[in-house]
């Protein structure tokens, strides 16, 4: 069975993305700090989710069953 390693490394890279150019688009500390805040923290989880999971809670959490609590536990963990 093929791994879905891209979905969190994609959706990591995207809000990394986001984030950069909410920064670097927008002038202003309150627009750029309260703006940038979710994508960063969204992307640097997405990202660790895609270095560090396993293979088995990658398919978990990008599948469509639902996931085991050890699974939602390490990842609670990992944000």
């Amino acid at each position: 069975m093929k791994s879905n390693r891209h979905v969190p490394l994609i959706i990591g890279l995207l809000c990394l993305g986001l984030a950069l150019w909410l920064v670097l688009g927008f002038s202003g500390w309150w627009v750029t700090s309260s703006l940038a805040v979710l994508p960063l923290w969204f992307g640097w989880a997405s990202l660790k989710t895609a270095f560090q999971a396993t293979d088995r809670e990658v398919d978990e959490l990008t599948g469509v069953s639902p996931m085991s609590d050890d699974t939602a536990q390490r990842f609670k963990d990992r944000l």
